[in-house]
């Protein structure tokens, strides 16, 4: 099992049918820590789509032992249609499984669609999460 809410994430995503089925591996989900793992992700586009971007927007230890944290998690495709699809799988994923591994909360807070990337060629759709994670290693 994952030690940090980050790689929950990953393990939630990864282990999910459906997401799975419209992302070839794993290796497609991928967590952003920086503007250079921006960049290798980036890099990734012109052989890996669809793919998932997420990173933590932010977070309020204030709350300890519960650690509240905004993530944006993002689908992105060659077409629009096919970044819905992976949307919804994300979404459905989130709302099936309440309680898991340590994130007792999870609430879908926004939803920016139709969002097209010049650079890479890619449309993006950008939901943000806020999750409740219950424990000290985080």
């Amino acid at each position: 099992m994952a030690k940090n809410i980050k790689g929950i994430l990953y393990s939630i995503m990864t282990s999910d049918e459906w997401i799975m089925s419209l992302v070839e591996n794993s290796d497609q989900v991928y967590y952003q820590n920086d503007d250079a793992d921006v960049n290798r992700a980036q890099s990734k586009f012109d052989s890996s789509i669809p793919l998932i971007t997420y990173h933590r927007i932010t977070d309020n230890a204030a709350e300890y032992p519960k650690r509240r944290s905004l993530f944006q998690i993002t689908s992105w495709a060659k077409t629009n249609l096919q970044a819905e699809e992976l949307m919804n799988a994300i979404v459905t994923c989130f709302n099936r499984r309440q309680n898991m591994d340590g994130i007792s909360y999870v609430s879908l807070n926004s939803v920016d669609r139709d969002t097209y990337d010049k650079e890479i060629k890619c449309w993006g759709i950008h939901l943000t999460f806020t999750f409740i994670y219950r424990d000290l290693d985080f």
